[in-house]
């Protein structure tokens, strides 16, 4: 560094032997440069020298303060200004040197007195700008020196130098799952940008900001046209992204285009009648709206996913819900349900004799009690009864009028079995699935007719015969 600040001083004197401005002050002068500040950075308390760390870019401004060491007023306009920067970065057009004029020469600058000029505003004509594009190292030095033939009293004053280190630059990155990126409507879709440990993260719909976050580098949008700030078809995604040296990245590349598939229009249908079954009954359930269908019934898939838009069961249960999705070419779906109402007997009840003495009757008799209900029937909707009887057990057959609760059996001239039959009925369905009670049977003993006999077959007997009367067998 002592040999560039020699070799460039000797440069400035040689160029200020040729150039001058102002009069001629033929009192000694001291001018000199105290302080460089680049305006755009932060000054590394850390490093060796004096040195601004600042982001990359192609605008530097400097404050750059000036002294008068001399003992006696001296006018602004009696000094030039000479700009240096070395290392990886230069002054606009390419140049390492330059010599630039102050705009205003009347000022004047009083002994011991300081003065701030602001690079390049104070200066005329069109003073190259620093540009600072490059990662790395540069210095910056900045001389003022007089222009009077007196000369400078002290030329070690005359030349301040800084350092500007440019930050490495973060390039981030937008990724988005799914990663396509395509969904169907209603579906949401994430957005990350990358690295963590940024200083701002910002997100843009359509270049309108819709998220500006100093920890927050993730989004979520939905593509229900209901909810605020959904994507649609076509939408664009860009980012902001402030690195945590606080550089705004070139995030200029990083963008996603969003495709929103529209969904089906799923129906469903049954062969059956408003929905209404009979338990244990088949029923066909037709799908449209899609290229394929799975069908659930109450959440369960039952068919897997096929071309086929039909499903037949019978495995359903009372408000059971039947569930088609209905799949397009892009694989978006919808849903479509319907419940059914399954008519069904749970339960059809108990029967027994009031009177147990009624098992057995005599022949033409009627029974004394009738054959009562210990528990009604129970199902799903309106439960009816239909009794019914048989004399072998097997061959049933309707009574005729005879739906209560109990029965009450005429006179019975043969052993009868007896049974009841509960009816399951919604609107216009009857069910009449067979849920039978358990079986009541009343014997019937045989008639016979008490004959009497003689020992005399004409029945006619003389004065003092011995006659004997006897009953038919069969009797208790």
């Amino acid at each position: 560094m002592g040999n560039f600040k020699v070799s460039f001083k000797l440069f400035i004197k040689a160029v200020c032997f040729f150039i001058l401005y102002g009069g001629v002050n033929l009192n000694a002068q001291d001018i000199g440069v105290t302080d460089i500040i680049i305006n755009e950075g932060t000054i590394d308390s850390g490093a060796a020298s004096k040195t601004y760390n600042l982001c990359s870019t192609e605008t530097v401004t400097l404050n750059i303060v000036i002294k008068n060491f001399a003992a006696a007023t001296e006018n602004i306009g009696n000094y030039n200004v000479f700009l240096r920067i070395n290392g990886v970065n230069t002054l606009t057009g390419g140049a390492t040197s330059t010599l630039v004029t102050i705009t205003t020469a009347s000022i004047p600058l009083a002994a011991g007195a300081t003065h701030t000029l602001t690079y390049p505003n104070d200066f005329s004509g069109s003073p190259p700008a620093f540009n600072f594009s490059n990662v790395g190292i540069s210095t910056i030095v900045v001389s003022a020196t007089t222009t009077s033939g007196t000369g400078d009293a002290n030329t070690d004053n005359d030349a301040y130098d800084i350092r500007g280190f440019v930050y490495t630059p973060t390039t981030p990155t937008l990724t988005v799952s799914p990663v396509t990126p395509e969904i169907c409507v209603g579906d949401e879709i994430f957005f990350q940008i990358s690295p963590a440990g940024g200083s701002l993260y910002k997100f843009y719909l359509n270049g309108s900001m819709v998220q500006s976050s100093t920890t927050d580098n993730t989004i979520t949008f939905s593509s229900d046209p209901s909810d605020a700030d959904s994507v649609s078809n076509g939408d664009k995604i860009t980012i902001e992204f402030t690195d945590a040296n606080g550089c705004l990245a070139d995030s200029s590349t990083q963008s996603v285009t969003v495709t929103v598939n529209g969904l089906p229009d799923a129906t469903i249908s049954s062969n059956a009648t408003d929905d209404q079954v009979c338990k244990g009954t088949n029923v066909t359930f037709t799908a449209a709206g899609g290229t394929q269908y799975e069908f659930k019934v109450d959440g369960v898939i039952r068919q897997a996913k096929s071309a086929s838009s039909t499903f037949v069961t019978s495995a359903i249960s009372d408000t059971s819900t039947v569930t088609v999705v209905a799949y397009n070419s892009n694989g978006c779906k919808d849903e479509a349900s319907l419940q059914m109402q399954v008519l069904e007997v749970y339960n059809p009840g108990v029967i027994t004799l009031q009177n147990a003495a009624d098992s057995t009757i005599c022949y033409g008799t009627v029974p004394t009690g009738n054959v009562s209900s210990t528990s009604t029937a129970s199902g799903t909707d309106v439960i009816t009864y239909q009794w019914q009887s048989s004399i072998n057990g097997s061959d049933w057959v309707n009574i005729d009028g005879e739906t209560s609760v109990n029965y009450q059996p005429p006179a019975l001239f043969q052993t009868t079995y007896f049974r009841r039959k509960a009816l399951n009925t919604l609107g216009d369905l009857t069910c009449d699935q067979a849920p039978y009670t358990n079986v009541v049977d009343i014997t019937v003993d045989p008639e016979f007719v008490i004959n009497l006999a003689t020992n005399n077959a004409s029945n006619t007997f003389c004065i003092g015969d011995s006659v004997t009367v006897s009953a038919a067998a069969g009797a208790a």
